[in-house]
């Protein structure tokens, strides 16, 4: 592996923990946080540095760490975006007119990122290689201001938009990245085959009157998985994979 120079766009669970396995990887990593956000995330602009504890342990020392976007992404090759679905949308405009077209934008997760992408930049023969990945490769928590702790990995996949730039660069990426598993057709099977949110709707609408009272330590993790919860999951990622098949699509998970 060559180590490259990356930035990691985002401040939450994921991106932490992402900033420190891939400098821990040999590279050299720029973590980026929007201003409005940059309070939560002050000591490690403080130090620079994550602490990551559970099933690994070490600490990472970022090269960078900015709420400056364009410091954040000069020169890089990958550019991995590390944020909930509904973070996309300012993402995309973010980086729109910024972003180089000799540099790989990696999402995890995807979740349509690379049509929403499309969508804002338009037509551009300058836009980028976009991938969407289906899940975050690991299970972690920041568990205090730079320390993340991390309970495990979980195997990924991807998909390129243009569909046909994949075979190129896959495998530099999962040298560079992760192991990628499968590469899927193109980014709307990509999109489809995110679990999260049949996983997460039957827990989440069936507590809810647990999870909105003030006086309930309510974790849906431990408490939002019961029989009845994991019936409704069942029956959406039915209509999932229903959807992908009129779509052409085998979707596997």
């Amino acid at each position: 592996m060559i180590p490259k120079k990356i930035a990691v766009l985002g401040g939450g669970h994921g991106a932490h923990t992402m900033a420190a396995d891939l400098t821990k990887k040999g590279h050299t990593v720029n973590m980026y946080e929007m201003p409005q956000f940059k309070d939560n995330m002050a000591k490690v602009f403080e130090t620079g540095k994550i602490e990551v504890t559970g099933i690994e342990r070490y600490t990472a020392e970022l090269n960078m760490v900015t709420d400056d976007i364009d410091k954040a992404i000069d020169g890089v090759h990958y550019i991995c975006l590390v944020t909930p679905a509904f973070a996309h949308a300012d993402y995309a405009k973010l980086l729109k007119d910024r972003v180089k077209k000799d540099q790989i934008i990696v999402v995890f997760p995807g979740a349509f990122f690379a049509l929403q992408f499309r969508h804002i930049f338009g037509n551009d023969a300058e836009c980028p290689v976009i991938a969407d990945v289906n899940n975050l490769p690991y299970d972690t928590r920041v568990e205090k201001p730079g320390v993340v702790s991390l309970f495990g990995r979980n195997d990924v996949n991807i998909g390129f938009m243009p569909a046909d730039a994949g075979p190129g660069l896959i495998d530099e990426m999962r040298e560079d990245l992760f192991p990628f598993v499968k590469v899927y057709n193109d980014v709307l099977e990509a999109g489809l085959s995110l679990v999260n949110p049949a996983w997460h709707t039957g827990p989440c609408l069936l507590s809810v009157t647990a999870i909105e009272n003030p006086t309930v330590n309510f974790f849906v993790y431990e408490h939002g998985w019961t029989p009845s919860a994991c019936k409704l999951n069942m029956v959406l990622d039915k209509e999932r994979k229903a959807v992908g098949k009129e779509l052409g699509y085998h979707l596997r998970p």
